[in-house]
């Protein structure tokens, strides 16, 4: 199905008109060399016809990662970014969609995880913990969000189950949200499905509010990113588990006593560095683990955000 969306309305949104065809969005697109998905040429398209037709379910505009390479490059403050997500916004509403994207979106409404997991089984990785749930009349130091994948993915919840035990290591005051967590939208939004975001958007909000959440903890790099930059009006603290560790061991209040024998590296996650400069902290994490020989990959921190 040929969606037509409107040439001058993304021109205007987005100010398209300072483009300069210089090719450095598409020449850093980590996928543009291997697909039909051409940043500048979208552009160029925006800026010569009055309207594109868009194949909602075979686009090439789903083959963007949002990694943001393309704005965080230009030299004229474009977002190439925002529109693809507004082009895609648009095809979601045409109702013809890929039909994983149309379940994930489905799942997340009526569940609030794209993974058509019951939100009662939300909680089952921490059933044999003893792990309290935020209550505003609790003084907790800060509220922990797992998050979907986290909660639901048998191979990353030891990732959480984990994280309990350094928090109480440490002697952090924490809590979670039990099954009433929800996702964070992250995702959603980026697939274009703006309505749904503002719901789970404000639905959070309140959610945090009534749990007393003045210091949100997440364990995911996406999580992090939308609840610091796009929950607004949010005034609590939010940081990502690196960030809350590293403080820990600045504060000698966490330590690591078994030496490991492993050459590591880091790969920076682009909605941790490259979205939100968070560069050091892991790499201090890795720094004081004894026996831990690290390896920098070549393109590292602003190399692997700005290429």
């Amino acid at each position: 199905m040929e969606v037509q969306v409107s040439s001058p309305e993304l021109v205007s949104a987005h100010r398209v008109l300072r483009c300069v065809q210089c090719g450095k969005c598409t020449a850093g697109c980590p996928v543009s060399t291997n697909s039909v998905l051409n940043v500048r040429g979208l552009l160029n398209e925006i800026l010569l016809q009055p309207s594109l037709a868009f194949n909602s379910e075979e686009s090439e505009l789903w083959q963007c990662t949002t990694c943001m390479t393309c704005s965080s490059r230009c030299p004229k403050g474009i977002k190439p970014l925002d529109v693809i997500i507004q082009v895609r916004s648009q095809l979601i509403e045409s109702g013809r969609i890929q039909p994983t994207m149309r379940d994930a979106l489905e799942s997340t409404f009526l569940h609030g995880n794209p993974w058509g997991k019951p939100r009662e089984k939300r909680n089952d990785w921490a059933a044999d913990l003893k792990v309290r749930e935020a209550d505003p009349k609790a003084k907790l130091d800060l509220v922990y969000y797992v998050g979907c994948t986290v909660a639901y993915d048998p191979r990353l919840q030891k990732l959480a189950r984990a994280m309990v035990k350094v928090l109480e290591k440490a002697g952090v005051a924490f809590g979670i949200l039990g099954i009433e967590e929800s996702c964070c939208g992250n995702e959603v939004r980026r697939m274009g499905e703006e309505g749904l975001f503002e719901e789970l958007k404000e639905n959070n909000l309140k959610l945090f509010q009534e749990r007393g959440a003045r210091q949100l903890m997440t364990t995911s790099p996406h999580c992090f990113n939308v609840f610091k930059n796009e929950y607004s009006p949010f005034e609590g603290d939010v940081r990502h588990y690196t960030q809350v560790i590293w403080e820990l061991i600045q504060e000698e209040r966490l330590s690591f006593s078994k030496e490991l024998g492993w050459r590591v590296t880091y790969h920076d996650p682009c909605f941790l560095g490259k979205q939100n400069d968070i560069f050091e902290e892991p790499r201090g994490i890795l720094g004081k683990i004894p026996g831990l020989e690290f390896a920098e990959l070549d393109r590292n921190r602003e190399m692997f955000a700005n290429p």
